[in-house]
């Protein structure tokens, strides 16, 4: 690969006419020379240089690990051996001597068996978890070449697992929970596509990445049940129960985390939930109903007109179900308005003019929504969802109907507390600018504003 990319460059560079002849000869003739070098004697010196290095060898861990599974995969060998020579009426002599290779008195894999060491636990641990990764990343695979995912699902899928194999080979159990904490982190692109949304009032970007996440947490949460299920039936058997019990707790702890993300996606959009679920299944129906024909076929039962007919049939559902939902996030300005009760009570040429000095937003899980100390330049009444104000002792939780934020502006002081969303809200800004008219224009909810207020400004006191 090396030699062919110097003969490229090379290439473009003797045919460059920019270039003195006396330039282009020398790149020609060096370019030449090391490839005929790296073909002469790096080429055939590599490998013996490898293994004299010892860079080619396996690491200890791997050479235990790789002895106990040959061990334990020829240690089934004999019984299955006699299974076969009784079924075929052979002798059990000529049985017992085939077998004896097996069983651990005599032949060289059972000499290779007999040498395995024992691991320390947290050198099996770790390589325990590097093969749950490797697991999970042919999960992914499956599902990929299933059709069960999309390509841009399944790339984020195999990212993932690539990042827990090499977390938990660099730094075991912390690196493994290091990388499984991301696919829960909101990234750089999630966070620019919010800061468009509340800046220009954009939502498309915001609602496509988020319907990538959901779908990626959701496909990550169906993997994640064959890798447990993975981890009960095998692990033990190579590396003992007490990694099998270790790594039941991380992928317990893993699973927990990511159902917790899923129930915050259905509470706040049950009806997107739910079709990316039916998607998925109906996926699964169609690949195993893919297999059954292609099984009937394999086995003659079905001629090759008839398989090409049910093939041509499927393919028109197989893409249907392939077309991801739209996620709409529901911020539309005069909805939100009509879920407050504030504003419900109003009447529909006041709600219009009320909703025209709000702005639509969306908080995801554990977003600061304002920060303790930085000045106040809106107050926000909560559509749906719910959100913590986090004040000494004890936090204050806020649900659909209720607002936060007003003290700064009234007062004109400083934030007196964090508000974190506990889930995903629908929230409607009100600037500061637009405080007084709103007063203005609708004396009975600036009175409700100042009376809430007054007793919070009092309970603070009090607290």
């Amino acid at each position: 690969m090396r030699g062919a990319v110097s003969l490229a460059l090379a290439l473009a560079a003797t045919e460059n006419a920019a270039l003195p002849p006396e330039v282009r000869q020398f790149v020609g003739i060096l370019a030449t020379g090391f490839v005929l070098f790296t073909l002469v004697v790096t080429a055939p010196t590599m490998r013996p240089l490898m293994r004299l290095l010892k860079i080619s060898s396996l690491a200890p861990a791997e050479i235990a690990v790789s002895q106990r599974v040959i061990g334990l995969s020829l240690s089934s060998i004999p019984q299955e051996i006699e299974t076969v020579g009784r079924q075929h009426q052979i002798s059990p002599e000529i049985v017992a001597e085939v077998a004896k290779v097996y069983d651990g008195h005599g032949g060289e894999p059972a000499s290779a068996i007999s040498e395995t060491g024992e691991l320390p636990a947290t050198l099996r641990e770790r390589v325990a978890l590097y093969v749950l990764a490797d697991r999970e990343q042919e999960f992914c695979l499956e599902y990929f070449e299933s059709r069960t995912v999309s390509r841009r699902v399944a790339a984020a899928l195999l990212a993932h697992a690539a990042r827990l194999r090499d977390g938990a080979r660099s730094d075991g159990v912390a690196g493994y929970q290091r990388a499984a904490a991301r696919i829960l982190e909101f990234n750089a692109a999630l966070r620019l596509s919010r800061a468009i949304h509340h800046r220009l009032g954009i939502a498309r970007p915001l609602a496509r990445l988020l319907g990538d996440r959901f779908e990626v947490q959701l496909a990550t949460r169906f993997v994640l049940q064959n890798v447990i299920a993975f981890n009960r039936e095998q692990i033990e058997e190579v590396f003992g129960a007490g990694p099998r019990t270790a790594m039941a707790q991380q992928l317990d702890q893993r699973f927990t985390a990511i159902d917790r993300a899923i129930a915050a996606l259905k509470l706040q959009y049950p009806t997107y939930a739910r079709q990316l679920e039916l998607q998925f299944l109906a996926r699964m129906a169609a690949r195993l109903e893919e297999e059954r024909y292609r099984r009937l076929r394999a086995e003659s039962i079905i001629n090759q007109d008839i398989y090409e007919d049910l093939q041509r049939k499927l393919r028109p559902r197989r893409r249907a179900v392939e077309m991801r939902p739209t996620l709409d996030l529901g911020l539309k300005r005069e909805e939100l308005v009509g879920r407050v009760a504030m504003f419900a009570a109003l009447d529909p040429k006041s709600q219009h003019a009320v909703a025209r000095m709000l702005r639509p937003q969306l908080a995801v899980p554990d977003e600061v929504i304002v920060h303790k100390g930085e000045r106040g330049d809106a107050m926000y009444f909560i559509s749906s969802g719910a959100v913590e104000v986090r004040i000494s002792p004890t936090p204050v939780h806020l649900g659909s109907g209720d607002f936060f934020g007003e003290l700064a502006l009234l007062v004109a002081d400083r934030r007196n507390a964090d508000v974190v969303a506990l889930g995903y809200c629908q929230l409607l800004s009100l600037a500061a600018r637009d405080l007084h008219r709103l007063f203005g224009t609708e004396p009975a909810l600036r009175d409700q504003i100042h009376a809430v207020a007054q007793a919070r400004t009092a309970a603070a006191e009090t607290g």
